[in-house]
């Protein structure tokens, strides 16, 4: 999947995947090539917990807050940017919770010279 392949509609796309469930959906949706797997081909859980939204691959979120977003019923997600990434590293900072988020310029997603992500 590349972004692109989300169309302009990121809610549409989540809207049709049987495997979400409607009552509490995922702040975050990573979209991945191929999961990472233990030896004993089980998902490894706790590595894509380690990289959050620390990543190269799209992310898609339900922004914080009262007044996010409604597609319908379901909360409405929209990729990840550069300065949603920088207001989460606040938002973290401002309840004592830094040590979790990776500084921007550790961020392998962080625009570098000659690359950007949207």
């Amino acid at each position: 999947m590349t972004p692109a392949a989300l169309g302009d509609s990121p809610a549409d796309f989540l809207a049709v995947q049987p495997d979400l469930g409607t009552k509490m959906p995922p702040r975050f949706v990573r979209l991945v090539r191929t999961m990472p797997v233990t030896a004993t081909r089980k998902t490894a859980r706790s590595e894509l917990r380690a990289q959050r939204w620390h990543t190269e691959d799209p992310v898609l979120w339900r922004p914080y807050g009262p007044g996010a977003a409604v597609h319908g019923s379901r909360p409405v997600h929209r990729r990840l940017t550069s300065k949603d990434r920088e207001r989460l590293r606040t938002l973290f900072a401002e309840h004592g919770r830094a040590d979790l988020v990776r500084p921007a310029a550790a961020d392998p997603a962080a625009p570098q010279s000659g690359r950007s992500w949207a």
